[in-house]
């Protein structure tokens, strides 16, 4: 959990002020009482600060009107409560809080001025707080009962959810007794906490008892810290007072983002840079070790542009010349055969696709099946694309030929196609 301080306006005019910084589980860090604001200590400042502003200049109160939007609400508000201020609505800055059960709604009222000038105090010493809020509303909200502080000579008395007064310590119990009479609801008691050395006698008053407890000043804004946190109370920095500690984060968290944009843009160029230096090295490499096959062909050539052109030439040279030995040596090895078996005939002869097709005829199949056969055993690859009977009778007739075959199969000559390659 983050730390959290809390700081206690306690003179504009002196520039003092009162803070406690306590850990996420809420055991104190440093602590500090009427001392100048520039002494806020640095390491303080990114922490969640709630300042307390003094209640005294800060109305508390409730109105009740129809339900409507927030925004109509805040609208209505000044129209509302105008019988009851002294000052122009235009110079004061209201707060509403929630709406209560019995139909009412919590109000603050406090002048533009005086929130300039504890935002200004605050600014002076770059605290930008997420919290303002009235001294009156940190007191404990207790049930059938009131309570009540006195600090620096000012007691302050919480006697509900949005309600309450003050007062100087001496007019106290001259007012008590009035605002009991007053009250609709009377408390059974009044717990009260001081930190003066003056202290208020406990004392019965119509019946309603006040209980006092004394306290440091240490473990009094300690305590008020823990009843902040359990208690409702209004944020005053609403409305044209929006917290700067939000703005802040707003602007550090795009400030993350540019800088983790920026790495990544960067690590891409770099990614692509390294590339492009492997890449143009092995470029090189593949160029040097052609231009040392191309001298070692052609040591007289210079110009690689000249050497991959004779190159070229050179290949498909060799590449004729193999095409003219793979003939060459497919007619030495087929010629070889065909004096072998002279009753086979040769009546045409082609090559194609690094095949010799022949064009042959026999008397018989067994003579065409040895010629294969023989092709066979030197490793050629033979293929017997076709074969059929034909007539050596010489007729007009178109049949006679088909006839001839089927009536006398001495006269009878048997056709076939060969394509010979190497295997």
């Amino acid at each position: 959990m983050n730390n959290q301080t809390f700081l206690f306006i306690e003179s504009l005019e002196d520039k003092t002020a009162s803070w406690i910084e306590l850990f996420g589980t809420g055991y104190i860090k440093q602590f500090a009482i009427n001392q100048p604001i520039s002494q806020f200590p640095a390491e303080c400042k990114p922490n969640d600060i709630c300042v307390i502003a003094p209640c005294q200049d800060i109305l508390l109160t409730t109105v009740t009107l129809p339900k409507m939007s927030k925004s109509k609400l805040l609208q209505a508000l000044p129209f509302a409560l105008e019988e009851q201020l002294i000052t122009d609505v235009t110079e004061l800055h209201f707060v509403a809080g929630d709406l209560q059960e019995d139909g009412s709604i919590p109000v603050a009222v406090v002048s533009h001025l005086k929130m300039n000038e504890w935002l200004n105090f605050l600014k002076e010493v770059e605290i930008f707080p997420s919290k303002l809020l009235s001294g009156l509303l940190t007191l404990p909200l207790l049930q059938d009962k009131w309570s009540g502080s006195q600090h620096n000579d000012i007691c302050a008395i919480r006697t509900g959810i949005c309600s309450g007064f003050t007062c100087d310590a001496t007019n106290l119990l001259t007012l008590l007794p009035f605002a009991l009479k007053d009250t609709k609801h009377k408390p059974i008691g009044i717990e009260f906490y001081s930190t003066s050395k003056n202290t208020l006698p406990e004392m019965n008053l119509s019946g309603c008892r006040l209980n006092i407890t004394n306290l440091p000043s240490k473990e009094f804004f300690q305590k008020t810290a823990q009843w902040i946190a359990s208690n409702p109370s209004l944020n005053l920095l609403q409305n044209n007072y929006y917290p700067r500690a939000k703005s802040s984060d707003t602007k550090r968290w795009w400030k993350l983002a540019t800088y983790v944009g920026g790495a990544a843009v960067a690590l891409m160029l770099l990614t692509n840079l390294i590339s492009f230096g492997i890449l143009n090295y092995k470029d090189k490499a593949i160029e040097n070790s052609l231009a040392a096959i191309y001298s070692s062909h052609f040591p007289k050539v210079k110009n690689s542009t000249e050497a991959k052109q004779k190159m070229a030439a050179k290949l498909r040279s060799l590449n004729l010349n193999d095409n003219k030995n793979n003939v060459l040596s497919l007619l030495s090895q087929v010629g070889q055969e065909l004096k072998k078996h002279p009753i086979i005939h040769l009546e045409r002869i082609d090559y194609k696709d690094n095949s010799l097709i022949l064009e042959m005829t026999a008397a018989r199949f067994s003579d065409l099946d040895n010629f294969k056969s023989a092709l066979t055993h030197k490793k050629l690859i033979v293929k017997q694309q076709t074969s059929k009977l034909a007539s050596s009778v010489n007729s007009e007739d178109d049949d006679a030929p088909a006839k001839s075959a089927l009536s006398n199969n001495s006269e009878s000559i048997i056709k076939s196609i060969f394509a010979i390659k190497r295997g």
